[in-house]
């Protein structure tokens, strides 16, 4: 990031850095590597010569970053036929247009120009503004590899999301891993100035683990008195999961695994992402079919579609999750 360094070689340092950035998600939860990712990407919106180049630094940074993160959106297309260059470009367009919130953010930070603090937190809002408005008005919502997930390797960290969701996640997560930029913008570095510039952000870490171990440990008791999962896993090949004429086999299927040795204290079956290949909500055979697999006093948790009413023109379809009684009625559902 040297000013003697040509442009286009910047450019791809910042996709190598946003690449970095990804190993941060599951399966890897490396986190750690936000802190030099963050600060670097920072570091850059400031030394970018301008508010335009700013913008071109974002959307390499983003481009890298996605398109680590999305990488394996292509298998999908493969799996449905439609071949690698389709594969290729899907996966491309995705990351590119996520990339473009990334290449705002840098370029409103840039545009402002503030240093220090105060745009530690400008930076930290936009980032999570940009998460917002991809989850909600991109591709109908896109909210894929949110920064705010890279703690779902930690159970007391997240408990913090009971209090303030995922964005709130985000923010605080850009904004701890971002505060040690501030040392590269101080001529003259004191005691004070490092221990707010490194120490303040670990105190905050700190503080939500904190917080988070002593809520885990006050509702330990309530929460595993009583019940008992039997978590089931069909492993259904992809290519058939959606095949019409398989349904009732691969129904039988999670049926069989949930009531084998089925033990009277299971209170809660649950089964996977669509792992329903039936409407539900209109579909009362299959409700009555999967009932048997619901314990008596408990619930069948499963991922299905859930269609909108049939007097809403256009329908909506939505991969959803529905709990389902041993009665065969919908006790409830989330989209």
């Amino acid at each position: 990031m040297l000013p003697t360094t040509p442009f286009w070689m910047q450019g791809l340092g910042l996709i190598i850095l946003g690449g970095v950035g990804s190993l941060a998600f599951a399966p890897l939860h490396a986190v750690i590597v936000l802190v030099p990712v963050l600060t670097g990407f920072y570091w850059a919106i400031n030394r970018a010569s301008s508010p335009g180049s700013a913008f071109l630094f974002g959307l390499s940074f983003g481009l890298g970053h996605f398109l680590t993160g999305y990488y394996w959106i292509g298998n999908a297309f493969l799996v449905a036929g439609w071949g690698l260059l389709v594969a290729i470009l899907a996966v491309f367009c995705l990351a590119g247009v996520s990339a473009l919130f990334v290449g705002w953010v840098a370029w409103v930070c840039r545009y402002c120009g503030a240093l220090g603090f105060k745009q530690i937190l400008l930076f930290s809002a936009l980032w999570t503004l940009a998460e917002w408005c991809r989850s909600f008005f991109v591709f109908g919502g896109f909210p894929w590899n949110l920064l705010g997930y890279v703690w779902g390797i930690s159970d007391p960290m997240m408990q913090l999301a009971s209090v303030v969701g995922v964005f709130g996640m985000s923010a605080v997560t850009v904004l701890c891993a971002s505060m040690p930029a501030l040392l590269l913008f101080l001529p003259k570095l004191g005691y004070w100035e490092i221990s707010r510039c490194i120490g303040a952000p670990m105190l905050i870490l700190l503080a939500i683990w904190g917080g988070g171990a002593l809520r885990l440990d006050a509702a330990n008791e309530t929460m595993k008195e009583g019940i008992k999962l039997r978590l089931v896993q069909a492993n259904i090949v992809q290519d058939e999961k959606w095949d019409l004429a398989l349904r009732k086999t691969h129904s039988r299927n999670y049926l069989t695994l949930s009531q084998t040795a089925l033990s009277a204290d299971v209170t809660h079956v649950i089964w996977p992402e669509t792992a329903t290949p039936y409407a539900l909500d209109r579909d009362e055979g299959a409700r009555q079919m999967l009932a048997s697999a619901a314990p008596q006093n408990g619930l069948l948790i499963t991922g299905a579609i859930r269609f909108s009413d049939s007097e809403h023109v256009p329908q909506e379809i939505w991969n959803g999750l529905q709990a389902v009684t041993f009665l065969g009625e919908i006790a409830g559902s989330y989209d």
